[in-house]
């Protein structure tokens, strides 16, 4: 079993160089899009429990991932015998590394060791804070994203298998998102602003 690597400030005194080895490049790179193909299948995972149109589709797609891991939890948690207490946390944390690795600033220091800097470590008004992520840790995040992004797969795969009444019947449904009045209105407006344009 790999161990989580831990966060490790990096001395108040160092130096940083932002011109960033390309092997730290394609870590990042590597990292944000594992993560982005998770998102999708979250997401395409949530347009079948829900049976979206395709303006639904695209509403939802406007929505925060953590809603859609959300909506995913609340089905398998009624699935019975389903073992899957482990994944939401990871998920959590995952998500946590993706934003840091994403927004983070980032630089190397004389031995060439990444240093991830954010406000998110803010401490003082003087200087900024970062930790040090090393490629261990690149590597402990891709591999488990890959690890969820496989069982995720899966599990579409399934749900695309079966046909919507059994979905329902199975309870691997979810009531579609509800509009707000303002919603409806606006809706009504664009299509109305379509006819117009096309008439």
């Amino acid at each position: 079993m790999t161990k989580k690597p831990k966060p490790n400030p990096p001395p108040p005194n160092a130096e940083w160089h932002f011109e960033l080895p390309t092997k730290l490049k394609i870590a990042i790179a590597d990292a944000v899009v594992v993560f982005a193909r998770l998102e999708t299948i979250a997401l395409e995972t949530v347009w079948i429990f829900e049976d979206s149109t395709l303006e639904e589709k695209r509403e939802l797609t406007r929505d925060f991932v953590t809603k859609h891991f959300e909506k995913i939890k609340k089905v398998v948690k009624k699935m019975p015998g389903a073992q899957t207490d482990k994944i939401w946390p990871t998920l959590k944390h995952l998500a946590s590394e993706r934003n840091l690795i994403a927004h983070g600033f980032w630089a190397v220091n004389e031995e060439q060791r990444p240093v991830v800097l954010s406000h998110k470590f803010l401490e003082s008004e003087d200087y900024v804070t970062g930790e040090f992520f090393d490629y261990r840790r690149f590597e402990y995040f891709i591999k488990r994203a890959d690890h969820l992004l496989n069982t995720f797969r899966l599990f579409k795969t399934m749900l695309e298998g079966i046909s919507k009444a059994d979905r329902i019947a199975a309870g691997l449904t979810l009531p579609k998102k509800q509009k707000t009045y303002w919603q409806r209105t606006l809706a009504l407006l664009q299509r109305i602003k379509c006819r117009t344009s096309h008439g």
